[in-house]
């Protein structure tokens, strides 16, 4: 061959390898099952639970969903955002954030909801999309339905007047909403689901699984976007397969009784999460006070609970009485980070010593662990460590993690422990958005603080056992089935997808050892084009 047609040769294979890559030629696209709905710019993914109207004037849909008794009682809308209010600043790092917080305010304002609007908890999200999400519960000053609420909230955060279709099903007084804020494609989008949360009633429970759903930012997808489809295939687990680790690091120094009683109370709450996921469970309990340095440490040390009972092994009893010996007697010098670092390092995982934890079988092996952190104050880790923490590259990272943050948000106002305008949380809320966990509000609930709502939501998103293959699902197209049975989007009994560690979790009728367990979905095919991660 002369050396013209060698050069046109590598040109053609050159060009061709652009457009068709190297290697075996990939498999022909699976054909995808979920509606989409054009919502602005983009592109959402209808849940097959729902069913949807376009909303042109708000440059959305609105959504509804029967659910209890064959009633009505999950509503909400997906929207992109308009040009009347100037996007806000960010909060916590995340503009996502500080949109988020600025459209709650405005609701807040309205009023069809009541004065003990509170936050849960938030969580950010930084795959495929960056979207932040908040929990809330609140009361209206009148019973009325959820449908009735979303087309209120609708109008607030789309400076509309539009007349929806009046809402029938569940009425009530009290509700749970999940919000959030999605930056994709240049552009921000609101999602709201709600739900009548009467303690009387199990509504809630039956609709938090399908709420999530609805509310992922990920379900975002571009106009010509191509999706893809895929089952993922698992056999069921013995003991059916839910185990967790959870390490509380509590604050307990001379402000923090409160919050003591109030995490002795929601105990009861974490307790009932845990038997619907049937989840085997240890828990260590360490505190941000002194002895984590290896500075002899005699009374009110950080370990002093381990010390006492060791690790508490699927007993909520001990667990409450060890969090009502704990005190608030403890160092003024508080770090809940650089404790847990300490008493978490593991030569099996390449540093050069072990912790206080490890040598107890603390986390057991293959087993999520969790870490809590509830603290009024922020991180003090260069007190005690030699250097800064590194919010990317830590311990938690790397041994994945989920680190969750119950703090001072910036959201307690006068019951804050700060002035207006101080970094509240910092590292706290850094380290829990880095790993994929919550971002819990200590100041839920006022001068009685509630973290019930949370401690669920926490047990939740550890309880899932079985890992997908691919990273970005869309979670409204998910179908679930056991042994040829489809499985329903919920917590009381069926599934829930866990978007933190990506992955499905049973509850209620579990599957049995060896069920054979599908789980289709859809993700896109050129993740490369979107990742802002």
């Amino acid at each position: 061959m002369n050396k013209k047609k060698s050069i046109i040769l590598i040109m053609y294979i050159l060009v061709a390898s652009l457009f068709f890559g190297c290697g075996d030629k990939p498999e022909a696209d699976l054909p995808t099952n979920s509606d989409k709905s054009i919502v602005g710019s983009s592109n959402y993914i209808i849940n097959r639970a729902t069913t949807f109207e376009t909303v042109a004037d708000a440059k959305g849909i609105v959504m509804k969903a029967t659910t209890t008794g064959g009633v009505e009682s999950v509503a909400g809308f997906a929207i992109e955002k308009n040009d009347v209010r100037q996007l806000a600043t960010a909060a916590g790092g995340y503009v996502t954030t500080g949109e988020l917080r600025a459209i709650i305010e405005l609701i807040k304002a309205e009023s069809y909801v009541s004065d003990d609007f509170s936050t849960i908890n938030e969580q950010v999200f930084t795959k495929y999309s960056e979207f932040s999400v908040g929990d809330y519960k609140f009361s209206t000053p009148q019973a009325t339905t959820a449908l009735d609420l979303s087309n209120n909230m609708l109008n607030t955060l789309a400076s509309t007047t539009l007349t929806l279709p009046a809402g029938s099903g569940v009425s009530a007084t009290e509700f749970r909403m999940f919000v959030t804020v999605t930056d994709f494609n240049d552009n921000y989008y609101y999602t709201l689901s709600i739900s009548p949360a009467t303690s009387a009633t199990d509504i809630f429970v039956e609709n938090l699984s399908l709420m999530k759903s609805l509310s992922s930012g990920t379900n975002y997808t571009g106009l010509n976007e191509r999706l893809v489809s895929t089952t993922d295939s698992f056999s069921g687990l013995a003991n059916n397969g839910n185990q967790a680790d959870f390490l509380f690091m509590i604050d307990d120094s001379g402000s923090m009784g409160d919050q003591q009683a109030a995490l002795t109370v929601a105990a009861n709450d974490f307790e009932t999460s845990i038997n619907l996921a049937g989840m085997n469970y240890n828990i260590a309990i360490l505190t941000t006070g002194d002895g984590a340095d290896g500075v002899p440490c005699t009374t009110d040390c950080y370990d002093r609970s381990v010390q006492s009972v060791g690790i508490i092994d699927n007993n909520i009893t001990v667990f409450k009485s060890q969090i009502d010996d704990l005190n608030t007697a403890g160092s003024p010098t508080e770090t809940g980070i650089y404790n847990s670092e300490q008493a978490l390092k593991s030569i099996s995982n390449g540093d050069s010593v072990d912790g206080l934890l490890p040598p107890l079988g603390f986390p057991r092996d293959n087993t999520q662990l969790s870490v809590i952190i509830l603290s009024d104050e922020v991180s003090q880790y260069t007190s005690r460590a030699a250097g800064e923490f590194n919010v990317k590259e830590n311990l938690f990272v790397r041994d994945n993690i989920l680190v969750n943050s119950i703090v001072d948000t910036g959201l307690c106002g006068a019951n804050s422990f700060y002035e207006a305008g101080v970094d509240t949380n910092g590292q706290y809320d850094d380290l829990a958005n880095e790993t994929g966990g919550l971002v819990g509000n200590i100041c839920n609930g006022g001068d009685t603080p509630d973290f019930s709502a949370v401690m669920q939501n926490i047990v939740l998103q550890a309880a899932g056992a079985y890992k997908l293959s691919n990273r970005y699902v869309k979670p409204n197209s998910l179908k679930v089935t056991v042994d040829g049975v489809e499985s329903t989007p919920s917590i009381k009994n069926g599934y829930m997808y866990i978007e933190g560690t990506n992955s499905i979790a049973f509850f209620g009728t579990l599957p049995v050892e060896d069920a054979i367990i599908e789980v289709y979905y859809e993700y896109p095919k050129d993740i490369n084009l979107f990742e802002n991660d």
